[in-house]
């Protein structure tokens, strides 16, 4: 992924599915929001894996999802469509 990138991208793949992204301060990645039947998952790009997290009160869910898995954005979009995790 391009980390130069300025300004936000909305991109709409399914009705129950939009990610959100934006670039993180200092270019270290992507961070983004999925939403999948209504709850919303903060990714945080990392080097060698996507961070999926989700709060639930005064609990935070976190999967880590290696880039052998997903290699992109579209790679992870479909990764948690498909998951039943998610």
């Amino acid at each position: 992924l391009n980390d130069n990138r300025s300004g936000c991208i909305l991109l709409f793949f399914f009705p129950m599915s939009k990610i959100y992204c934006s670039p993180t301060a200092g270019g270290k990645g992507l961070e983004m929001n999925i939403e999948k039947n209504g709850k919303i998952y903060d990714v945080t790009e990392k080097a060698a894996l996507w961070v999926v997290s989700r709060k639930i009160g005064a609990l935070t869910v976190e999967i880590k999802v290696p880039k052998d898995v997903c290699k992109d954005e579209a790679g992870l979009r479909a990764y948690v469509e498909r998951e039943e995790i998610f």
